[in-house]
């Protein structure tokens, strides 16, 4: 799959990322958009999303959308999942989550603490 300008989450809101940036700090990427290879097995797969190594910040919703899902799995810790229009957003590996399942959000909304 190729990524493509449609594919840009656009909010009236101007949000573009879950957390704020502390000054001067950067947030390193932990994994980018596409194909990964994984260092442990050698295994190849494709990654739909963008990770960050966003430790202890509250998450905010990107834009208006509903929480599909809110969850704990061995490989994700606890999650959430919010549907914004025709995209879905996971947050994953959080300490608390601040929303619940239907819920409706805005943009900027704090819905968890990673």
């Amino acid at each position: 799959m190729k990524y493509t300008e449609e594919m840009i989450l656009q909010s009236p809101s101007g949000y573009c990322m879950p957390f704020e940036e502390e000054k001067n700090k950067e947030v390193p990427l932990s994994k980018g958009y596409g194909e990964q290879k994984d260092a442990v097995t050698g295994e190849t797969s494709f990654n739909h999303g963008i990770d960050f190594n966003a430790s202890h910040r509250p998450l905010a919703a990107v834009a208006s959308g509903v929480v599909s899902s809110i969850g704990t799995d061995k490989e994700h810790g606890v999650y959430i999942v919010i549907r914004y229009g025709k995209y879905e957003v996971t947050y994953r590996h959080l300490s608390n989550v601040f929303a619940n399942f239907s819920q409706s959000v805005k943009a900027g909304q704090t819905i968890a603490i990673s």
